[in-house]
């Protein structure tokens, strides 16, 4: 959390204004595992503090844990379509 002093809160990748805006972390890519995605959704919360609206995709027995993430406003997997996004990050 120390790091997100020293960066505007309502910025992103390379300085982006992502408030209101939709951003997919497809976390259920090949090669991945279940702890990879768990160790990555951390991210969700620093979008969520600069105001995006988060979109986790993640393997299906990992959608309901996540769903009481309080900074994930949705939870999927790779077998319904992404929402339309701002931008998706493929982790």
């Amino acid at each position: 959390d120390k790091a997100l002093n020293f960066f505007p809160i309502t910025h992103w990748w390379f300085n982006e204004n992502i408030v209101g805006k939709t951003i997919v972390l497809d976390l259920d890519r090949p090669g991945n595992g279940m702890g990879d995605a768990i160790q990555f959704v951390r991210y969700a919360k620093y979008l969520k503090q600069a105001g995006a609206h988060v979109v986790v995709s993640v393997h299906p027995a990992l959608v309901d844990a996540l769903k009481i993430c309080p900074y994930i406003d949705q939870v999927i997997t790779n077998k319904v379509a992404h929402p339309p996004a701002y931008k998706t990050y493929p982790i």
